[in-house]
């Protein structure tokens, strides 16, 4: 298709222009996004959806509150008949040319309906998915998007049920592909960067990095807000010199809860990009409070990879002074150190937990008694996410499980 046919300079017949936001609206009668479509119908717009115009059409009215009627079938954008241009696909809602994205503060209830075929290939958006940005007053509940695909540049945040949400997403999944290219970052399978709250969510489709690519996970690329009881399944991937990877979340500052991940996670050769070079099958870069969550998919890390965890790769959680009867233990920098308070004879021990060291690989602290002579060695499991090891707090217990 000549790319003219997308281009609101061959529209002139239909009236002046003028731009809100990233459309171009032709008077009261036509609407379009210049280089992304061709003129939609003003009057298609609804606030109750029931097929791929009127979800284009969103972008509208960011603070309007909408319902999904029905199952949306979205293979019009690949039809060159049809009004979008095949090669970029769906606009993101919100969606401005080259600017940062204009946030939806609306409402948006898929009424357990899905939109299936979504395909966007944007490489000059900011924020690319479904929706561009969600911002706190927005809210996106009971929708799901089955198959398509998502792919950004390197600069842009991307996940196929929105780029970022600063809101709420509730009861919604995602089973598309979602890609970025090399020097990609905040790439998720629902969420590129979240900072809201996601809850009875999850993702199932692949997500992949380029070469130089961080902030990867199978749900969300960086999490710093809430995630409860939500999962990923699909394939986590980076390329050559990639980091902080997760099969549910590349990088978490917040709060993570009765959530897991099972896909595989990859990263290629010399992975150490990024805040830790990191790959775990859960998390890559903890930074945050996980509880009541686990990850089953194998970790594969390339040669020069700097940290990987079966659970999380680098957990770098600040934590104050926990006592053992008389030892003190102390965690700084992802590092368990056991001391004798009275100097008695036990030896200082280091367990670093770096490559998922005490809490999933090596598994085991062995503290000594305050007397020599009662030096039996105690061995604590400490497999991560279990009752022992919660909100970046160690606690000791003896083998029967009662507490010292």
């Amino acid at each position: 298709v000549n790319p003219s046919a997308y281009a609101k300079t061959s529209y002139a017949n239909l009236g002046s222009t003028t731009q809100s936001g990233g459309l171009t609206l032709f008077g009261s009668n036509w609407v379009m996004v210049d280089g992304y479509t061709r003129p939609f119908l003003r009057s298609e717009y609804s606030t109750t959806i029931t097929n791929a115009h009127q979800l284009q059409l969103m972008g509208v009215n960011l603070a309007a509150n909408y319902t999904l009627a029905n199952t949306i079938d979205m293979t019009e954008l690949s039809q060159a008949s049809g009004l979008w241009n095949t090669a970029t696909g769906f606009v993101p809602i919100g969606f401005r040319d080259g600017v940062f994205a204009l946030p939806f503060s609306g409402t948006f209830n898929g009424m357990d309906h899905t939109i299936s075929g979504l395909t966007i290939h944007n490489t000059a958006g900011d924020n690319v998915g479904l929706f561009s940005r969600i911002s706190f007053g927005g809210t996106v509940s009971n929708l799901g998007l089955v198959g398509g695909s998502v792919t950004g540049n390197s600069g842009s945040t991307i996940g196929e049920l929105a780029g970022s949400t600063y809101g709420t997403i509730t009861n919604s999944y995602a089973t598309g592909a979602v890609t970025g290219g090399d020097f990609s970052s905040y790439i998720g399978g629902l969420v590129g960067y979240n900072d809201g709250t996601i809850t009875g969510s999850y993702a199932t489709g692949a997500v992949t990095g380029g070469d130089v690519s961080t902030n990867i996970g199978g749900l969300v690329g960086v999490n710093g807000g809430t995630i409860t009881s939500s999962y990923a399944t699909g394939a986590v991937t980076g390329g050559s010199n990639s980091g902080d990877i997760g099969g549910l979340i590349g990088i978490n500052s917040g709060a993570v809860s009765s959530s897991y991940a099972t896909g595989p996670v990859t990263a290629g050769s010399n992975s150490s990009y990024g805040y830790g070079g990191s790959i775990g099958g859960l998390i890559g870069y903890n930074d945050g409070t996980v509880t009541s969550s686990y990850a089953t998919g194998p970790v594969i890390g390339g040669d020069g990879v700097s940290a990987i965890g079966g659970l999380i790769g680098v957990n770098k959680r600040y934590e104050q002074w926990q006592y053992w009867r008389a030892d003190r233990m102390e965690r700084r920098h992802g590092v368990v150190e056991l001391r004798q308070r009275h100097g008695d004879g036990c030896d200082q021990r280091q367990l670093n937990r770096r490559a998922g060291g005490v809490e999933h690989r090596h598994g085991v602290v062995e503290p000594c008694h305050r007397n020599s002579e009662q030096r039996q060695r105690q061995l604590y499991d400490r497999w991560a996410g279990g009752r022992e090891y919660r909100h970046g707090v160690v606690e000791l217990r003896h083998r029967g499980g009662k507490r010292w």
